[in-house]
């Protein structure tokens, strides 16, 4: 996805509203990724350490695409400000709030 969207915006043929909703698909995609991550037990190491190796390969691909995926979502951006350390805090919270306003 990462290598179509840069594909797309060096073309003589790229639009900037169509780069804008391919760069906002891109940031769901993550967020949707990083919920999937979040589905499994605070206490699995090994997926905390995939979802890091996730996240570090997101923004390496795509700085500005990661922002905008920390911009939509406040659990990636208080993990990555944290860098994951608060993991099962955050991991808490995010699932208390979405309790709260799904009622």
């Amino acid at each position: 996805m990462f290598d179509f969207y840069r594909d797309y915006i060096s073309s003589d043929k790229a639009d900037s509203a169509k780069a804008d909703y391919i760069r906002t698909c891109i940031a769901d995609l993550i967020i949707t990724q990083s919920a999937i991550y979040s589905s499994y037990p605070d206490s699995d190491m090994e997926n905390r350490k995939r979802f890091m190796e996730f996240d570090r390969k997101a923004k390496e691909l795509s700085p500005e695409i990661y922002e905008l995926s920390s911009v939509k979502s406040g659990k990636l951006r208080l993990l990555r400000k944290y860098n994951f350390k608060h993991y099962r805090l955050i991991q808490s919270l995010s699932r208390l709030h979405f309790k709260m306003t799904n009622k």
